[in-house]
């Protein structure tokens, strides 16, 4: 009966919380950073030619896909489709870059130059298409999403001709994108704690 009662209690009381306007955090922050984090190491393996080993994939897998994932439901939950879509879209991502380096480091066939161009593209198309939905948002957050837009493109072109000088390049691109990303999340995550603005993230003026 006692146990009965603390369900019924534990139960009722999560309810209440998720009917109440309780004020919750700002998911957009630790998405930035995690997916800023992953980007910079991945594209330092790739600027400097070391082969994708178990430290990459599993940035890439958990800090990169799974916690992208989860700051995508975050956001849903807090009614922002823009950042449901971005984060989950990126989360995916990372999960997908990271089996198709697995299943090739494991003996499987990989994809050939033309396919993972093509995937490269497409996600260029996302990302190229979501910028316009920074437009009256933040430079900071404008910075991300263009130079993401170079990378993807960039890789697309260098694998698609297999040159190797376009995707170190890309890379190097990559690395500066993963610091603005990490910049901007730290950002707004330093600001909510002073209450000022500590790291300026250069709002567009309406």
């Amino acid at each position: 009966m006692t146990f009965g009662i603390t369900v019924d209690f534990i139960t009722q009381l999560g309810f209440d919380l998720l009917m109440t306007d309780n004020k919750f955090a700002n998911p957009g922050a630790l998405g930035l950073i995690a997916f800023g984090m992953t980007t910079l190491l991945v594209m330092f393996y790739d600027f400097t030619a070391r082969p994708t080993e178990g430290l990459a994939w599993g940035m890439m897998i958990f800090c990169g896909g799974l916690l992208q994932l989860i700051v995508g439901i975050m956001e849903y939950r807090n009614g922002n489709t823009f950042g449901t879509v971005a984060f989950s879209s990126y989360g995916a991502f990372w999960m997908s870059f990271a089996f198709m380096n697995l299943a090739r480091a494991t003996g499987y066939a990989g994809p050939d130059a033309g396919a993972q161009a093509m995937y490269f593209f497409v996600w260029f198309l996302l990302t190229f298409t979501l910028f316009f939905g920074t437009l009256n948002t933040t430079r900071t957050l404008q910075a991300v999403f263009g130079l993401l837009a170079i990378v993807f493109l960039g890789l697309a072109i260098g694998t698609v001709l297999e040159n190797p000088d376009v995707i170190k390049v890309s890379a190097a691109v990559g690395m500066v994108l993963g610091l603005v990303a990490m910049y901007t999340g730290l950002g707004q995550a330093v600001n909510e704690a002073n209450g000022k603005e500590v790291l300026p993230q250069f709002p567009v003026s309406k």
